[in-house]
């Protein structure tokens, strides 16, 4: 599968899985994730664990609140501790030291 069904408001998108910048969990709603793209936020039900499952050779485990695709992402932060993208409007995320080694190594080679 090459994309995530995703809801927006009482919309429905189909979102490609290069488009994506990152997936994080919301901590005040269990099981609520949001889609990172460019363009905006999408919001679903699911779990980060299935997803890394399914699609974990896009999307990268580099914290335990996000999956985030290595090929969009600019450059590691290591002083701060965050991941930054090449859209500049987009927030960095953080990583999880015990993650940066093999994080490294999948953003070097992607």
């Amino acid at each position: 599968m090459s994309h995530i069904i995703v809801k927006k408001g009482k919309s429905i998108f189909k979102i490609k899985l290069s488009d994506i910048l990152y997936v994080g969990s919301v901590t005040s709603c269990p099981h609520l994730l949001t889609v990172r793209t460019a363009e905006g936020f999408y919001d679903f039900y699911g779990n980060l664990k299935d997803l890394e499952e399914m699609f974990g050779l896009t999307l990268f485990r580099c914290h335990r609140k996000y999956l985030v695709n290595p090929k969009q992402v600019r450059g590691i932060a290591k002083k701060q501790g965050q991941i930054l993208f090449f859209d500049t409007e987009v927030e960095s995320i953080e990583y999880a030291r015990r993650r940066l080694k093999d994080f490294e190594h999948v953003w070097k080679n992607s």
